[in-house]
């Protein structure tokens, strides 16, 4: 199925930490007996989900859908953003009190997103621009870590919210912010 869709080799393979062993070292011999090479440059293995300080299972009955989630009125971009605070390679725990907290921020991140758009200050973003931009390749580049990185868009906010910055600084800025947004895919520019 991957080879159909995908070809011979792929960017990157993912699954959770119990599909190390046998299920994706049974992947590698398969693509190497049929194709001679490893099928994925690089593979991401995700630690379990906790629902509420338990491990989520069907079986436990404490487990969300996505659909379950947008019924009771969650924004999928919350909801996104929430599984993105934490690394692949730690536990979250996920909550409803959570999900609260991750509404809150995306709120504020597209708040300061409008509050930049419309200002006309003093321009102190060159640094805070830079670093930031630094911070969140080093996270990206740190196994794909985006707790730091979404960690990172939070601070930024409240550093521009901070300051008053003019217009050459927001063009900067809301650059730096839609180069993070393409990465995390929040949407945060058809929401603000």
């Amino acid at each position: 199925m991957c080879s159909k869709h995908l070809g011979k080799r792929f960017d990157i393979h993912v699954g959770g930490v119990d599909n190390i062993f046998p299920h994706h070292e049974n992947v590698i011999a398969q693509n190497f007996g049929a194709f001679g090479v490893n099928p994925s440059k690089y593979w991401l293995h995700c630690r379990h989900l906790m629902v509420d300080g338990r491990k989520m299972s069907k079986s436990a009955g404490n487990f969300y859908t996505l659909r379950d989630l947008r019924t009771k009125g969650w924004d999928p971009m919350a909801i996104k953003y929430l599984l993105l605070t934490m690394s692949c390679r730690r536990r979250l725990n996920f909550t409803l009190e959570g999900l609260k907290e991750a509404t809150e921020k995306i709120k504020k991140i597209c708040m300061t997103i409008k509050n930049i758009e419309t200002t006309d200050g003093a321009d102190e973003t060159e640094k805070i621009v830079n670093r930031a931009r630094k911070k969140f390749e080093n996270a990206m580049d740190d196994n794909l870590n985006t707790g730091k990185s979404a960690n990172n868009f939070g601070r930024v906010c409240r550093e521009v919210g901070k300051i008053n910055p003019d217009k050459k600084s927001s063009v900067k800025i809301l650059g730096l912010f839609r180069d993070f947004d393409s990465v995390l895919g929040l949407q945060l520019f058809t929401s603000a």
